[in-house]
């Protein structure tokens, strides 16, 4: 969703997100590198209730 540089973010998600379609959430400590793939260091995950 995007890069976060602080101990908090608000992130605004796209248009007609289907959030049923993603019932889990990932924070993840990844490098500015240009690669989006995760590389597996999480820092928080949980599901949405919708």
């Amino acid at each position: 969703m995007g890069v976060m540089s602080s101990e908090a973010g608000t992130f605004e998600l796209p248009a007609g997100l289907e959030l049923s379609q993603y019932p889990i959430v990932d924070v993840s400590d990844e490098p500015i590198d240009g690669n989006p793939a995760h590389l597996s260091v999480s820092i928080a995950r949980g599901t949405l209730n919708t």
